[in-house]
């Protein structure tokens, strides 16, 4: 079985509001729904929402119903203080870990074919079929040779005109992911070049539009959850870190490609990603899924109760 992980248990600071269950549709339906759509036509049979404790209850309200018949439905709660064994989370952690231990945290309800998503991001209904195909094509190796795929947009079709964002370049060749480093506050500049900080004291710099980026829809084969809990061990015990750093996702599939635990390959993603960041992100969300509507891609989809 092909399974999605959903995190969902951002705090949306940033944006204001739970933006996982904003309504955006037409009929009311959110973000997550089309993309719970996509998967579902892509042939995933499962998806596991990573939540907060407040949101257990809203996402199987909201999702249950619309759902419950197509695709098997689970829930697991990001818990700050489940850690790998012998860790201790140090004092004053105010926030969940990072998208590292989000994915962890779906460890027992996961498959051995699985793909990760954020809730506020509408990646496309190709690229869910895509890595859909990567995963059924891939052998299951176990723990030591993992066979990961993303798709890799290009920078300048994920900035927000609302504010910046933060988004993973990738080093590429031949198709196979080499690294993939965090970028912040990228956003085009009033001359129109694309700038942004490619480490925590440098100077914001030119970017190329066209480098292609994670966006955090990553699918692999085989079973990450020792390498994560590794990864999350020493992330957490490290003392230099700042007491509310977060360990990303990105991060760690780019250290498991350079050490030779995993290849990964990028797949050309579609245009038309949109997500929610900011509150001025919000109409154009709203015009993208309108106009996804009215070219009849999703006919099937289940409406939102009034």
């Amino acid at each position: 079985m092909l399974t999605l992980i959903v995190l969902a248990a951002g705090l949306g600071r940033r944006f204001g509001a739970d933006k996982q269950i904003v309504r955006v549709g037409p009929q009311g339906q959110t973000l997550l729904d089309f993309t719970l759509h996509d998967a579902w036509r892509a042939g995933f049979g499962r998806v596991v929402f990573v939540l907060r404790p407040d949101l257990v209850q809203p996402f199987a309200e909201v999702f249950g119903p619309r759902w419950g018949r197509r695709l098997e439905l689970r829930s697991v709660v990001q818990d700050p203080s489940d850690l790998p064994s012998g860790v201790a989370a140090p004092a004053r952690r105010e926030k969940p870990w990072g998208t590292l231990h989000a994915t962890w945290s779906a460890r027992a309800q996961a498959s051995e074919r699985c793909a990760v998503v954020n809730a506020d991001d509408l990646y496309g209904g190709d690229a869910l079929a895509a890595v859909a195909r990567e995963l059924r094509a891939a052998p299951v190796e176990g723990d030591q040779a993992l066979q990961a795929c993303l798709p890799g947009y290009p920078l300048a079709g994920t900035l927000s005109s609302a504010g910046t964002v933060n988004r993973g370049a990738c080093r590429v060749r031949d198709g196979w992911l080499l690294g993939v480093h965090e970028v912040t506050e990228i956003a085009r500049d009033s001359d129109g070049t694309v700038r942004g900080r490619r480490g925590d004291d440098a100077a914001r710099s030119a970017l190329d539009a066209d480098t292609p980026v994670s966006m955090n829809l990553w699918g692999w084969s085989g079973r990450p959850w020792r390498a994560m809990e590794e990864a999350l061990a020493r992330f957490v015990a490290d003392p230099s870190r700042p007491p509310q750093a977060e360990a990303y996702l990105p991060a760690f599939w780019d250290a498991q490609v350079r050490q030779g635990r995993a290849r990964c390959r990028v797949l050309p993603a579609p245009a038309g990603w949109v997500g929610l960041t900011h509150p001025g992100d919000l109409d154009l969300v709203r015009g993208h899924v309108r106009a996804l509507c009215r070219a009849g891609g999703y006919g099937d989809m289940p409406s939102a109760p009034a």
